[in-house]
């Protein structure tokens, strides 16, 4: 791999893949990781928006989670480029 790696996952989310490996990937390893992709905003992500429109997290948890969609709006264009199911609740808070 040659130049500078640039993540497109949020901090929060760690993942060891950025952009420039992407492209040299196969296409099951493309597949699977857009596979969790797809899990982690179906599933996670619109249960955490639910306990954030309920009332449910803590001062922190609250603070946590914009932080999350802030650094989702971040990679909006990346994941578009991507093709990745895109995030299922509102980025702007």
């Amino acid at each position: 791999m040659t130049g500078a790696c640039t993540p497109f996952w949020p901090k929060p989310l760690t993942c060891r893949i950025c952009l420039v490996e992407w492209e040299t990937l196969a296409g099951w390893n493309r597949a699977s990781i857009s596979l969790d992709w797809d899990h982690l905003m179906a599933d996670y992500l619109a249960e955490l928006d639910e306990y954030a429109h309920h009332g449910q997290m803590s001062l922190d948890q609250q603070v946590r989670y914009q932080a999350l969609l802030r650094a989702l709006q971040a990679v909006l264009p990346i994941i578009e480029r991507l093709n990745f199911y895109r995030p299922p609740v509102a980025l702007e808070g």
